[in-house]
């Protein structure tokens, strides 16, 4: 589950959106990139370091998490913040799962499959320990201030 930040309109920031609105497109754009990818730091690193606290640690879950900016379709720019592939397991941890096991063998006719096992009910559900989503609610408001720091810094440098 990535967590997203979109930068389009400064809501709340009126003075800020005015000025970027008198900027032009091509330094709006460039504006919000700034903003949205510094913004997006804050969330990543709380992810990183929510990712630290579970007991196994190898550092690859925390190597794993990483952030892209992007525009949409739609025209906004959004910082993504989740997992690589090195990582997949981390969507067990922050979702739960369904612990089967192994299949039990069923006579001389094979193998029950997993699919089975799982649509009786069988096993057990592990809880999710969520981390990702977390950093997002920890770190909002930090966030929405390094955003806005970012693009006064980007405009008073202009």
């Amino acid at each position: 589950m990535p967590i997203e930040i979109s930068g389009g309109e400064v809501k709340g920031l009126r003075e800020l959106n005015e000025k970027l609105k008198r900027l032009g497109k091509d330094i709006e754009r460039q504006a919000m990139r700034k903003g949205v990818r510094a913004a997006g730091r804050v969330i990543l690193q709380q992810a990183k370091t929510n990712a630290r606290r579970f007991k196994r640690q190898t550092g690859t879950l925390e190597k794993s998490i990483g952030m892209t900016v992007r525009k949409r379709r739609d025209g906004r720019i959004s910082a993504i913040v989740g997992l690589d592939k090195t990582g997949f397991y981390g969507r067990f941890l922050e979702q739960g799962f369904h612990a089967v096991g192994r299949a039990k063998r069923r006579g001389a006719s094979g193998r029950r499959g997993r699919g089975a096992a799982r649509d009786r009910g069988a096993g057990r559900r592990v809880a999710g320990r969520p981390f990702l989503g977390p950093a997002l609610e920890q770190k909002a408001e930090a966030a929405l201030a390094e955003f806005e720091r970012a693009i006064r810094e980007f405009i008073n440098s202009l």
